[in-house]
Order: C-alpha cells, then sequence, then structure tokens
C-alpha cells in the first residue's frame, strides 16, 4: 500500500490539479458560510450570547436563567463562568453595544487572518502548504461564522507558542488566561513537555509551573464573579457538556456511543485516553528527535485531541501537527508510516465524505478518532522501537 501523503503529492503536482482538490476541501466551510448568507441567518451568535448576558445583569436579571435572550439578539446558552458576563456588562456600560460589537469583530478578523497565515501559509509549520490544504475540509461553516471567542484565544495561543521555547513565562501566562474563559483550553499545556527543549527536569518545572498557574488563574476566576450565579453556571455547563452538545472528541465519543457512565467513570476513562496520547506524543517526539516547530505543533494538534469537548471552532490547527506525526512515524518507526498517514487523511477524507453524505453528526466524530489514533499508532509503535533497542 502506498503511502497517503505521497498519492496526495501525485494528485496536486499540476498547480491547476492543486487549486482545484484545495477547492473541494474548503467544500464544507464555504458551502456553509454561503448557505448562511443565502438563508440570511444569523452570525456572531456566540458573540451575541456574550453581549446579551451583559445586557441581562445591566438589566438585573440572570445569564443563565432558562429565558435566556434579548431583543434583536440570535444569542446562544451564555455558558461562561460569571466574571465574564460581568466583565461584559461593564464594557457595555463603558462604550455601548456598537463600539463592543464593531471592536470586537476587528479582533476577530485579525485573529482568523492570524491563523490562516500560522496554519496553512506559514512556511516553517510542519507539511508543505499543498499537503496541509485537505485540513480544510475539518472546517465547518459556523466554525467561523458563530463568532466565538476560542478564536481570538486559538491565535494568541498560537502565537505565544511559536516563541514557547524562548519564552515559556509568557506562554504559560496566556493559557492560563485563556483557561480562565474556556477551562479547557488548558489542555495546550501539554505543549510544555513537548515543545520546551533541554533537559527533563527543565521540562518538568515548567509543566508543573504551568499547571499550577492555570489550575491557580481557573480557581481565581471561579470566585471572582458574583457567587450567587455560580450555581447557574455549573448547571448550565454541565447540561451543555453531557446533554446538549458533547462534542466531537472524547465527550462526543462516549455519548455519540449511546453510552451514559457515571461522572466518576467518565473522568477516569478521560485520564487514561489523556495518559494514552500524552505519552505517545512524548515518546514519538523523543525517539524522532523531532525539530522545535514539528515539537509545538505535535503539542497543539495534541492539546487540541485531549479537549474533552471538542467543538467545530477548536479544529482549525489541528492539522500540522499530524503532518508532524507522519514524519516522525517515518524516523521513529518506519514500518508505521504507511498506515498513519492512511489515518491522518483518511480524517480529512472521513469529513468531506461523510460531510456531502449529510452525515455531519457523525463527520467529524470519525475524524477526530482517526487523528486520535493515528497518535497513538506513532507513539506505540516508536516507543516500541526505542525499547527494542536497549
Amino acid at each position: 500500500m502506498r503511502d497517503a501523503m505521497a498519492i496526495w503529492r501525485d494528485w496536486t503536482a499540476r498547480p491547476w490539479a492543486a487549486a482545484l482538490i484545495t477547492l473541494v476541501f474548503a467544500a464544507p466551510f464555504l458551502s456553509g458560510t454561503l448557505g448562511r448568507l443565502l438563508r440570511g441567518r444569523t452570525f456572531f451568535a456566540e458573540y451575541e450570547s456574550v453581549a446579551c448576558a451583559g445586557q441581562r445583569l445591566n438589566a438585573g436579571l440572570s445569564p443563565y436563567g432558562a429565558d435566556f435572550a434579548c431583543a434583536g439578539m440570535n444569542a446562544q446558552p451564555f455558558v461562561y463562568l460569571p466574571w465574564v458576563a460581568e466583565s461584559a456588562a461593564a464594557v457595555l456600560r463603558a462604550v455601548g453595544p456598537d463600539v463592543m460589537r464593531w471592536g470586537y469583530v476587528a479582533l476577530y478578523l485579525a485573529a482568523c487572518a492570524v491563523i490562516a497565515w500560522i496554519v496553512f501559509w506559514r512556511a516553517e509549520t510542519p507539511g508543505a502548504r499543498i499537503e496541509r490544504a485537505p485540513f480544510l475540509a475539518l472546517i465547518t461553516g459556523s466554525a467561523l461564522t458563530v463568532g466565538n471567542v476560542a478564536i481570538p484565544i486559538t491565535a494568541a495561543i498560537l502565537l505565544t507558542a511559536l516563541a514557547l521555547p524562548r519564552r515559556p513565562l509568557v506562554f504559560i501566562a496566556v493559557v492560563a488566561a485563556a483557561g480562565a474563559v474556556k477551562p479547557f483550553q488548558l489542555t495546550y499545556l501539554i505543549l510544555l513537555p513537548l515543545a520546551l527543549g533541554g533537559p527533563l527536569w527543565r521540562r518538568a518545572l515548567y509543566s508543573a509551573l504551568g499547571g499550577a498557574a492555570g489550575l491557580g488563574v481557573f480557581a481565581l476566576a471561579l470566585n471572582a464573579g458574583n457567587p450567587a450565579l455560580f450555581e447557574g453556571w455549573r448547571e448550565a455547563a454541565q447540561r451543555m457538556a453531557l446533554d446538549v452538545a458533547p462534542g466531537e472528541g472524547f465527550l462526543g465519543w462516549i455519548f455519540g456511543a449511546g453510552l451514559s457512565p457515571p461522572l466518576p467513570a467518565l473522568a477516569a476513562a478521560y485520564a487514561v485516553f489523556a495518559a494514552a496520547i500524552g505519552l505517545s506524543a512524548l515518546a514519538l517526539a523523543e525517539r524522532a528527535s523531532l525539530g522545535k516547530d514539528a515539537r509545538i505543533f505535535l503539542g497543539v494538534s495534541v492539546a487540541t485531541l485531549l479537549t474533552p469537548r471538542l467543538m467545530q471552532i477548536d479544529f482549525l490547527a489541528l492539522g500540522p501537527g499530524l503532518l508532524a506525526v507522519v514524519a516522525a512515524a517515518a524516523v521513529a518507526a518506519p514500518h508505521v508510516r504507511t498506515p498513519v498517514s492512511w489515518l491522518v487523511y483518511g480524517a480529512c477524507f472521513a469529513a468531506l465524505l461523510l460531510g456531502i453524505a449529510d452525515l455531519g453528526d457523525v463527520a467529524l466524530k470519525i475524524a477526530t478518532g482517526l487523528a486520535a489514533l493515528s497518535v497513538l499508532v506513532a507513539g506505540a509503535a516508536a516507543a516500541a522501537q526505542s525499547t527494542a533497542r536497549r
């Protein structure tokens, strides 16, 4: 069986073919965006949930009530911590809704440009540009049009991740701050043991510091808002994660399979999964002696896969690290390069073909499952090779 990436390079050898095939893989995003425009559907609904939460607080109402709605807005349910709603309320009082909205739109578009450049255009990012193109299939129309705060957060994390080996404290600060808004962003701390250079004790020290900072800032965020709102947030967040929208990753796999484990069992299963993915990535990075950028993007991909409630907005930076997995497998365990390449590109084809077949509810779950399996297979093979040579 031929390597999937070799076949892809053959298909895209001519410029016109490369452009056409890239357009095909961008179809989910383009069709979703055009569909929203033609149907007149709301853009920036996630932003409106934050703005509506602030507006309701200013009116003396809870942002977590069952009656959550604001006139003129098509807001999604608000599930952020109370301090986020209180911050939005303060900004609305200070500058008004129009300035707040257009200021956020400008920040959001800048963040989209930063992510697009780093992930799909930057020369040093793992994989040739045309090899990154199939990962466009993982980006749906709603991923960018809902205006979720995860986009500016991802841009900030990527920018500081590129400087991680030189400025680890800046990266830790940004991830800790991101975790105060979206707690699952703390999975990006996996970059510390993966992407930092130097001896193991140095990486362990920064990892411990990162974990303490992330959990500490999150604990402060829990207590920063109005205590009377905390129970409403807890119920809203749990309902959204476990019942309404468990996402396309670990929680999505569990509940999508029809399972309903108790929370302790769910947490234990996630801990096993996270340990397996993290150790596999570490074994792969060490065995293949990956360079700086490959380690960074491997960490970004692993952080994405470790996000329990993995949403469509979280897929933007997944691809380059998976290409680093294929390249590392070629060095650390050459016998698994071909199957790993098929798992990686299979994730893209699954997302594209299942989306076209109107099976979008399972397309991204299968894609993330294949991506996670590629890390596990490559990491296990690299660890086995290392053990066999001792």
